[in-house]
């Protein structure tokens, strides 16, 4: 069971890194991958 929390924690890290480098990738991209990124965000 603790295996099982820890393997679930670092799915979970791992999800907030990823949005948090998708929202650096769009803070730092060009308006046209902006325009992108927010459309799959909306949807």
């Amino acid at each position: 069971k603790k295996i099982l929390k820890k393997i679930i924690k670092y799915i979970l890290n791992n999800k907030y890194n990823f949005v948090q480098l998708r929202y650096i990738f769009i803070n730092n991209g060009g308006k046209r991958q902006k325009s992108k990124w927010t459309r799959i965000i909306r949807c």
